[in-house]
């Protein structure tokens, strides 16, 4: 096997292989190309992933009509640029990522430090947004990176708010991750430290998402009451000072309020619009 992909995608990427359908194991694929590893032959992946060649090309060839991998030389293929023209119509079609602009403007304002803004991505968080003040830490996450769900205030607020049953499903899977992160040795304990967070309506961590910097984070809600993200402020921990805490935590939840509206007008103006096409249509 190759050492070629970085420890959390090679794990989804492994996950995705041992899935059912030929399609969840052909876009599996996708995940090899990392960072450290940007480049794939469709040998290495045969080898990789234990599936023969013949199958291995066949998922290449469909994944390169679809524009998700490219060849940059004979027999070398890396990420396509579909995925570039996908994220473009991310930006401008997600009601979170456009909805939380303001807010994370009006949240640099007011407290002078960097904004960060995250969705749940399946068992994870991933960052969607960034807003950086001058001089912010350079070890801060951008767009496109994904964190665990269960280290960090952005990932915790989140955490608090999703449904029980879903809440089981993590325990049940992630047990030595959750105790090692401080969240409960059992179910019960899990459940008291979210519920302690939830009732806040924020959370505050330092040096758990990054080394030397500590976060202040609320959730953000859609119009139906389900957690979608989270908005955020980071700096550093030396820059910190307890009496600065409570004015920080009151603009951060704040922004969250703010954020959370504009996802329900958001919707609004879209049922809105909805409601006349099918009306013009109708008539």
């Amino acid at each position: 096997m190759p050492q070629k992909t970085a420890p959390d995608s090679a794990g989804r990427a492994e996950r995705r292989m041992g899935d059912a359908g030929s399609l969840a194991r052909m876009l599996g694929l996708l995940d090899l190309f990392t960072r450290e590893a940007p480049i794939w032959t469709a040998e290495e992946i045969a080898r990789y992933t234990g599936q023969s060649r013949s199958t291995c090309y066949r998922y290449i060839r469909a994944l390169q009509r679809a524009g998700l991998i490219s060849p940059v030389e004979s027999g070398h293929f890396v990420l396509g640029s579909r995925i570039l023209e996908l994220d473009r119509q991310i930006r401008e079609c997600d009601p979170l990522y456009n909805a939380a602009s303001a807010a994370m403007t009006n949240l640099s304002s007011a407290t002078g430090h960097s904004t960060l803004l995250c969705g749940l991505y399946s068992d994870s968080v991933m960052c969607i947004r960034r807003n950086l003040v001058p001089g912010a830490p350079d070890t801060l996450h951008s767009r496109g990176h994904r964190r665990s769900l269960f280290r960090g205030a952005l990932a915790k607020v989140i955490l608090s708010h999703l449904p029980a049953h879903q809440l089981k499903q993590l325990y049940a899977s992630s047990r030595p991750e959750i105790a090692a992160a401080g969240l409960g040795a059992d179910w019960t304990a899990f459940r008291q430290v979210l519920l302690a967070i939830r009732k806040d309506g924020f959370h505050m961590t330092c040096g758990e998402a990054y080394t030397g910097i500590c976060g202040i984070a609320a959730p953000i809600f859609s119009r139906r009451g389900l957690v979608l993200g989270s908005i955020g402020v980071a700096f550093r921990t030396a820059d910190y000072r307890p009496e600065d805490q409570e004015p920080l935590v009151s603009s951060v939840r704040a922004a969250g309020e703010e954020a959370s509206t504009a996802i329900r007008n958001y919707h609004l103006q879209l049922d809105f619009a909805a409601r006349s096409i099918n009306g013009r249509r109708g008539g």
